[in-house]
């Protein structure tokens, strides 16, 4: 559609927008618009941006607004709430979540199934990992305490279990229970190649959080406190000073700094107190561990559930719960 690209000044109204469409979805401000225009400037930046050869594996995450936007997301803490704007609840946006993010972990197996990915001679883990190690600039935590590893049931033990999880992504979608499954592992999955490869997974963590079981949640969401917090923060008035403060931030810097900037909490703190951290590293490795927290507490809660209500079915017909657990 074009036949070249825009001058900056696009680049930089796209990025503004999609902040601001970001924080307008943090509040749930008009959600279900707000989630499709955020879907279309993603769509339209990132045509841009892999037009240059390189596609990322971030289509999942660009896709959760367009698919999410027909679920129902800003019926709960959000401004909509507040003025009674309420969106039908469409299940099947989890649901066609799932297939996408099952079809996409296939895509990923399924060319390793074909090129010799398991092949006993080649270890492919093991290659792509000295390739990685010699050729991008990374220094992931654990790369040079597992290249010392010389075992090879270690290596094939490897090639095949990206295998068979990637694969079994697809299939587990037609049981809620073992997909959450695979959900946590995923997230130790992601974990996994972080520190060893030095691969970013971030995008993959948010979709992951669409599938955890936030029902357990509910007696801490549905309490008073809880409730006193969330309408306190979601208001109108928070939405228009982060909205001001956006814009300000960026029209400073575009007219008196290096050029346009987007407002990062950690870059401020970096700016101001001149400290010296490594922000990418930072920010993942707090995704990563709210992520794991969340799905690792959303699993052991899961199993507890379970366990009481049996135990409450078996008391209740007055069969012997101990014998049944045997």
């Amino acid at each position: 559609m074009f036949n070249g690209f825009p001058d900056a000044v696009f680049f930089i109204i796209a990025d503004l927008l999609i902040v601001i469409f970001h924080v307008l979805l943090l509040f749930g401000w008009r959600t279900k618009y707000t989630s499709l225009a955020l879907f279309f400037v993603l769509l339209i930046c990132q045509s841009f941006s892999f037009s240059f050869g390189k596609i990322d594996h971030n289509i999942i995450w660009l896709v959760i607004p367009l698919v999410m936007a027909f679920s129902g997301w800003g019926n709960t803490y959000s401004i909509d709430s507040l003025y009674q704007r309420k969106e039908d609840v469409n299940p099947w946006a989890i649901s066609l979540m799932a297939l996408l993010l099952g079809f996409a972990m296939f895509t990923a197996s399924f060319p390793k199934i074909y090129s010799g990915w398991l092949s006993f001679d080649s270890h492919a883990t093991f290659p792509h990992m000295v390739y990685n190690d010699l050729y991008w600039d990374r220094e992931p935590l654990l790369l040079q305490e597992v290249l010392q590893i010389k075992n090879i049931v270690f290596w094939e033990a490897l090639d095949y279990l990206a295998v068979v999880f990637e694969f079994g992504f697809l299939l587990a979608i037609f049981w809620p229970q073992v997909f959450r499954f695979f959900v946590f592992s995923a997230v130790l999955f992601h974990i996994s190649i972080f520190l060893t490869f030095g691969i970013v997974f971030t995008n993959n963590l948010l979709t992951y959080l669409l599938f955890i079981n936030w029902a357990i949640f509910y007696p801490v969401l549905n309490s008073a406190s809880f409730n006193n917090i969330a309408n306190k923060f979601i208001r109108p008035k928070y939405l228009f000073v982060c909205l001001t403060l956006i814009l300000s931030y960026g029209l400073y810097h575009f007219f008196f700094r290096e050029g346009f900037m987007v407002p990062s909490l950690l870059e401020f703190i970096h700016n101001t107190f001149s400290i010296n951290i490594d922000q990418r590293l930072l920010k993942t490795l707090i995704l990563f561990s709210i992520s794991l927290i969340i799905a690792f507490t959303s699993l052991v809660l899961y199993i507890y559930t379970q366990i009481h209500e049996r135990r409450q079915v078996m008391i209740s017909s007055g069969r012997p719960f101990k014998k049944e657990v045997v």
